[in-house]
């Protein structure tokens, strides 16, 4: 079944989810690795080389090379909420947050619920707003990737 875009229930949050034939800790050590990040990235933006730990804790500092509209950048993030294989969350120099949810179903399945939380002051809405158009869509497509990665035995983690 592929990702499907949700209601958060919460003004300001976009989320997709999607469920994947895998336990969480499986999913968690891809999400959790942000050298697997161009792997599974729904956006089509992260182009770059990835900088950082190979797995994310509770304040780790992590970028990669994007590019949108044709124009290169950085992009550094810093993960905010955290608890190990159930909740990674980062934001980047806005406030908002990009986050990962998993919740298992049984041994070998996984909810995977991720959201974009747009949920910043009035001033950096016009950020906010322009990311709404586009990511949830990038968030189910990046849940699809991460389906295929998780369930075709790419998994390079410990089982």
């Amino acid at each position: 079944m592929k990702a499907q875009i949700i209601s958060s229930g919460i003004d300001r949050v976009k989320s997709a989810r999607v469920v994947i034939d895998a336990p969480a800790h499986q999913i968690f050590a891809v999400i959790d690795n942000p050298y697997r990040h161009p792997e599974i990235d729904g956006s089509g933006m992260i182009k770059g080389k990835i900088k950082g730990p190979t797995e994310l804790v509770l304040g780790s500092k992590f970028g990669a090379g994007m590019k949108q509209f044709g124009i290169p950048y950085r992009q550094f993030n810093k993960v905010v909420e955290y608890k190990s294989d159930e909740l990674l969350a980062w934001n980047n120099l806005s406030p908002s947050r990009w986050r990962y949810e998993l919740f298992p179903i049984d041994e070998n399945s996984t909810k995977v619920i991720s959201s974009y939380d747009g949920r910043v002051p009035f001033l950096l809405r016009l950020y906010a707003d322009y990311e709404f158009r586009w990511a949830p869509q990038a968030l189910a497509a990046t849940l699809d990737r991460l389906k295929l990665v998780v369930e075709q035995g790419k998994f390079e983690g410990v089982t």
